[in-house]
């Protein structure tokens, strides 16, 4: 935004006089002043805005896994002086994020979040500054996040030979983050046996497959089932 800070100026009038003469005052006396007040003038100047660049960087030089809480920072700076002044609003594809934080007075702001989803997107940060005494400007970056590692292990599981199937327990998770659930998952995984309730004593695999989601990369590990003798047969 192209701008300009006002500049607001005070001139003062001279004090003016002019002299008269009493009708009946003696020739030779002193003439009388009478004095014109002072005037306040008030007007308006334009001083030319200083121009500013915006440098944008983050923790993560680029790239994070999702969940990561990532710091950005923008830099602020005016014919290599750090403007402390104004404020900067950080936005992802144009969507804002999070607007109006000060500048310090190293000319930096930041941004932090963990919420970030799989995937790239242009993250922009733009500098104003409501006195105008410097031009707005703006400073972005591609920014990337990789899936999380999730670890999606089937439990262990026994029963006696001839005794009742037992239901399939729900396998255990390892690397959820952001507050994440397996029913947060865009496709939830299922829990299967190589074991049938007729199968002869041995071990056999419980098995975990099924799911996905674009912010993990999963890794499915098999538990075991074992059928154990009858004790009583």
């Amino acid at each position: 935004m192209v701008g300009a800070a006002w500049l607001r100026t005070l001139r003062l009038r001279k004090l003016k006089s002019f002299a008269w003469r009493d009708r009946g005052a003696k020739r030779g006396s002193h003439p009388r002043h009478r004095w014109v007040p002072a005037v306040e003038i008030l007007e308006d100047r334009w001083l030319p805005s200083l121009s500013t660049i915006t440098n944008l960087s983050d923790s993560a030089f680029g790239f994070s896994t999702y969940g990561q809480d990532v710091t950005f920072t923008a830099s602020v700076t005016s014919n290599g002086f750090a403007v402390n002044e104004g404020t900067v609003d950080f936005s992802a594809n144009g969507v804002p994020l999070l607007t109006s934080i000060p500048v310090d007075s190293l000319g930096q702001a930041r941004f932090h979040t963990t919420l970030f989803l799989a995937g790239f997107r242009t993250i922009t940060a733009t500098y104003n500054d409501i006195f105008l005494n410097y031009f707005s400007s703006s400073g972005s970056e591609i920014f990337g996040v990789n899936p999380a590692p999730l670890t999606i292990t089937a439990t262990n599981q026994s029963m006696v030979y001839g005794g009742p199937f037992p239901t399939l327990t729900v396998a255990n998770y390892f690397g959820l983050v952001n507050g994440d659930t397996p029913a947060s998952l865009t496709t939830p995984g299922t829990l299967t046996t190589t074991a049938t309730a007729s199968s002869p004593v041995g071990t056999y695999l419980n098995i975990e497959s099924g799911a996905s989601d674009p912010n993990y990369t999963i890794t499915n590990v098999n538990g075991t089932f074992t059928i154990t003798p009858d004790s009583q047969g």
